[in-house]
């Protein structure tokens, strides 16, 4: 299905395409869990293929604890990025969200989970996510990965970049 019927997702993908073309330092915050590890996979190969300037971080369990958290804006902020994407995590991040909204942080969360009980959503920049209750997306049963792929694909059809160049350029 298009990519385009994610709730959140033409927000991202301009936003996403006016940092690589800007070469704006750009933050990936991922997730530990296989499906964390392939959507960090899955934006950070994509988005270097697009000329994109990127840092990412798979955390540690133990040390950084389970998702993104105030600490990542920093982070990001000493990195002298001004676009933080989380993959796999972050519907949850509401004190995040705040935090990078008043350090000047653009934040985009993509994520699959269950949005809170009462259908709120952080207050992110865009919040890519099929779970949501106002998605559009017709189907909420993706994986992190796929969400991931989703929005990739979105973004090279923005740019008129040819996805079978990704596939050629890493087998």
């Amino acid at each position: 299905t298009n990519p385009f019927q994610f709730t959140g997702m033409q927000v991202a993908i301009d936003r996403i395409s006016q940092a690589i073309n800007n070469q704006e330092p750009i933050a990936i915050y991922g997730d530990y869990d296989v499906d964390g590890i392939t959507s960090t996979a899955i934006v950070v190969t994509a988005l270097k293929k697009m000329g994109a300037n990127l840092e990412y971080k798979v955390p540690h369990r133990m040390e950084d604890g389970y998702d993104i958290k105030v600490h990542s804006v920093d982070e990001a902020i000493s990195r002298e990025a001004k676009l933080l994407m989380s993959v796999d995590c972050g519907i949850l991040a509401f004190e995040t969200a705040d935090y990078a909204k008043k350090c000047g942080i653009d934040l985009i969360i993509t994520d699959h989970h269950s949005a809170s009980d009462d259908g709120k959503v952080p207050n992110a920049l865009a919040v890519v996510n099929p779970s949501r209750k106002d998605s559009e997306y017709g189907f909420s049963g993706l994986c992190g990965a796929t969400v991931a792929f989703k929005l990739m694909l979105g973004l090279a059809k923005k740019l008129d970049y040819d996805v079978n160049k990704i596939v050629a350029e890493t087998l």
